[in-house]
């Protein structure tokens, strides 16, 4: 959805000269306002399942899925009552006497 699909970026163009109040936040498709109602005659609606987007652009999400697999390596630790430990001062804190 980022232009790299032929005509993407002449079509998002054309829906940005259209009066809308509520747009797609990725193909500019107006969601409300005037023009609305004559797009969901040609089936661009609010998706059910993100009205931020139309509904063509979650289609086009799921067709042409992206993504990056990364190699990651996660330590989750919880050591029981580390809170009242660490609120409590220990005998090898460094204290300065003279």
């Amino acid at each position: 959805m980022l232009g790299k699909l032929p005509g993407l970026q002449r079509l998002r163009q054309l829906y940005r000269l259209l009066p809308g109040d509520r747009r797609c936040k990725n193909g500019y498709v107006p969601l409300s306002g005037l023009a609305a109602p004559f797009l969901r005659l040609v089936g661009r609606r609010p998706d059910h399942k993100n009205p931020r987007l139309c509904n063509w652009c979650m289609w086009l999400g799921q067709v042409y899925a992206g993504g990056a697999e990364i190699e990651l390596s996660l330590l989750f630790a919880d050591v029981r009552g580390s809170t009242s430990l660490a609120w409590t001062p220990s005998s090898t804190s460094s204290s300065v006497t003279r």
